[in-house]
């Protein structure tokens, strides 16, 4: 599947990653330090009131699940000795 879409878009994953760093900041996460409803619903507030959008905290909560899984699949390939990952021009 493609990264992005017409109706998510690389500055919406800026947007909304961002807005999770500063719900994390005020404290609004788990224990553990995993995103909970409130950073979540802050997250969601912040994209549709910056980027003009209607999204709901369902849907944003699945777009946090393929951000995890783009994450960890990229900390994997980096993890291979046979990938080389330049992090000046963010290119592997």
């Amino acid at each position: 599947k493609l990264l992005y879409t017409p109706t998510w878009t690389a500055a919406h994953d800026q947007c909304f990653i961002d807005a999770l760093s500063d719900a994390a900041a005020e404290g609004k996460t788990h224990e553990d330090g995993g995103v909970n409803k409130e950073a979540l619903a802050h997250a969601t507030e912040v994209v549709n009131l910056v980027l003009k959008e209607a999204f709901t905290i369902d849907q944003n909560r699945a777009r946090l699940e393929k951000l995890r899984e783009r994450y960890e699949t990229f900390k994997f390939l980096i993890s291979r000795p046979e990938v080389f990952w330049s992090r000046s021009d963010n290119t592997m």
